[in-house]
C-alpha cells in the first residue's frame, strides 16, 4: 500500500527521507503561496523526481495586492489545481506521495486526507498539525469522480 505524508516548506527544503521513502516510487506535490517566489521549495532529493513532481501556486488567478486598501485579495484552490493533483496520482497510483505546503497543515493536509480516503497509508509524523483545507479536499473528490467517470466511458 502506498504511503502519504504532509510536510512544511521548511521540511521540504531540509528533507530527511522517512525510512520507507524510495525516490524511484515517490511523487512530490508542492503547493506555494501566490506572489511569494522565495517560498518555492527545492531539495536535492526531491528535485530528482522531475517527471513525478508538480509544483505550483495554489491559485489559477494572479495574486492581487490592493495597496490603496492594504488588503490582500486571493483566490483559493481551484478545480484546475485539483485536476493536476488527481492526474498525477492517477498516473502513478502505486507511488508514495510527499504533499508539501508552507506550514504542512491545510493544503498538504487536504491531499493527505484525500489519499487516505483512497486507501493510502498515512505517515503520522506530522498528522497532529493537519487541518485539511475543506475547499481543496472537496475539489479533489469532485475531480476524482469526474476522472473516474471519464475513464469508465472510454
Amino acid at each position: 500500500m502506498p504511503k502519504v505524508i504532509n510536510i512544511s516548506l521548511h521540511e521540504a527544503i531540509h528533507f530527511t527521507p522517512p525510512e520507507w521513502f524510495d525516490p524511484d516510487r515517490a511523487i512530490w506535490i508542492s503547493m506555494s503561496d501566490p506572489g511569494k517566489q522565495k517560498w518555492i521549495a527545492s531539495n536535492p532529493i526531491l528535485d530528482k523526481l522531475p517527471n513525478r513532481k508538480i509544483q505550483f501556486f495554489d491559485t489559477d488567478f494572479p495574486f492581487i495586492y490592493d495597496f490603496s486598501e492594504k488588503e490582500k485579495k486571493e483566490v483559493g484552490p481551484t478545480r484546475t489545481i485539483a485536476n493536476k493533483i488527481v492526474s498525477l496520482i492517477k498516473k502513478y497510483p502505486k507511488h508514495d506521495i510527499i504533499a508539501q505546503c508552507l506550514m504542512g497543515k491545510s493544503r498538504s493536509g487536504a491531499v493527505v486526507a484525500f489519499c487516505a480516503g483512497l486507501g493510502y497509508e498515512v505517515d503520522t509524523a506530522h498528522i497532529e498539525r493537519m487541518k485539511p483545507n475543506t475547499l481543496l479536499l472537496q475539489l479533489l473528490n469532485e475531480s476524482w469522480l469526474d476522472f473516474s467517470k471519464n475513464e469508465s466511458n472510454v
